[in-house]
């Protein structure tokens, strides 16, 4: 319901941030708050990535944050 929702969106913000905080080489789309939301979106419902924010598998930091950021999403999914 309702709390499903804003655990949702809190979540897009709160990985938005880390993602926008961290080395933009990473994901080299990302210019903006907004593009680091957009791509927390797309990584929380496994839309798929491309155009300008495909983020680098070299990435180590970024592969973890991504995984707890999947591991996050189910459990609030499933909750």
């Amino acid at each position: 319901g309702m709390q499903c929702g804003l655990a949702f969106v809190l979540q897009y913000l709160l990985f938005g941030a880390i993602y926008y905080l961290n080395p933009r080489e990473c994901v080299p789309g990302i210019e903006k708050f907004r593009h680091a939301v957009w791509f927390s979106v797309q990584t929380s419902a496994t839309i798929g990535y491309g155009g300008m924010l495909t983020p680098d598998p070299e990435c180590d930091w970024l592969n973890l944050t991504i995984m707890i950021q999947a591991v996050l999403s189910a459990l609030i999914e499933f909750a």
